[in-house]
């Protein structure tokens, strides 16, 4: 249902404009009255009507001071003037403010109804119209969404260096004006791409990261972090947290998981090597271990010499 509000520093027409409205109750309701344009404007920024019906003569603030400023601060407000037949010139300005429609004074019930009736039909074609808008833009955002992942994962290889910046808006949150940090995941079971993106969205992460299945190995899959704004948490710790709270999805499943992580990086043309770096972090990981995170290092520790009794004896059999 819609919703409206009179403006009118008359009393008796406030109410006999709501009266005439009443057979148009199922459709739209009064929600407010206001004397002025000045109560008026406080009036819509507290509750928000659908529709307003103003008188052009009032004290303190009159409609040709008012319309400007609901055509600039409330554009999607559809507005409905009341004038007289010898105020042409507040019936021009009213048209325009981009006024939706008006109602010559003295008005029955029939003619305030037959505008009201306009201006809601007016309405619901506009919300039709802005709500395909909003599925057409819905598409060719999943379409940019679509087309950016292919180019993730060609930078992720390593064959797409040079590739185009991102065109979603999504994949644009992610890394503009961040760090990022790509941990990859491996498990000896496949990974659920639908329990992890939920996992991601339930907890306020969609914006900042994005899970990547592996496109051949279904027990992998790659975790992109963009790291928080500002020196308050490390990108260490901060990464431990994600993760602890992403083991969670594995936990009931008994399912084992290790994580490799990479260092922080400043561009996604970067994936390459931070997809490398997240290999060496992983290739960390001895049978005997109880960690399952692995940070890459820039300087692993020096090989040492493993001395065994018999290696004379295996050197002699090779």
């Amino acid at each position: 249902m819609y919703q409206y509000i009179v403006i009118d520093d008359e009393t008796l027409t406030r109410k006999g404009t709501i009266e005439k409205l009443a057979s148009l109750s199922d459709q739209v309701q009064c929600i407010g009255e206001a004397g002025n344009g000045a109560q008026g404007l406080d009036l819509i920024e507290k509750l928000h009507p659908d529709i307003v019906i103003t008188d052009m003569k009032m004290p303190v603030m009159g409609g040709l001071q008012l319309l400007p400023l609901l055509t600039e601060q409330y554009p999607e407000l559809f507005i409905i003037v009341i004038s007289g037949y010898q105020d042409f010139d507040y019936m021009r300005e009213a048209v325009r403010a981009g006024a939706v429609d008006y109602v010559l004074k003295p008005f029955g019930a029939p003619d305030i109804c037959a505008v009201m009736t306009r201006t809601i039909d007016r309405l619901a074609s506009h919300e039709q119209h802005v709500q395909e808008e909003l599925v057409v833009r819905d598409a060719y955002e999943q379409a940019q969404f679509a087309r950016d992942k292919e180019a993730l994962y060609g930078l992720l290889e390593g064959y797409a260096p040079g590739g185009p910046d991102p065109e979603s808006r999504r994949i644009k949150l992610l890394y503009q004006n961040r760090s990022l940090v790509l941990v990859t995941l491996h498990s000896d079971r496949t990974f659920s791409e639908e329990a992890i993106n939920r996992f991601l969205t339930d907890n306020g992460y969609g914006d900042s990261m994005l899970y990547l299945p592996h496109p051949h190995i279904p027990s992998m899959g790659f975790l992109l972090l963009s790291l928080p704004s500002g020196d308050f948490i490390s990108s260490e710790a901060y990464c431990r947290k994600i993760i602890r709270g992403i083991s969670a999805l594995f936990w009931d499943s008994r399912q084992p998981v290790a994580y490799g992580i990479s260092a922080a990086h400043d561009s996604l043309k970067e994936l390459a090597k931070a997809r490398k770096e997240t290999v060496e972090a992983l290739n960390q990981r001895r049978q005997e271990d109880t960690e399952v995170v692995y940070f890459y290092q820039d300087s692993l520790p020096a090989a040492r010499r493993i001395t065994w009794e018999h290696t004379d004896e295996l050197l002699f059999c090779m």
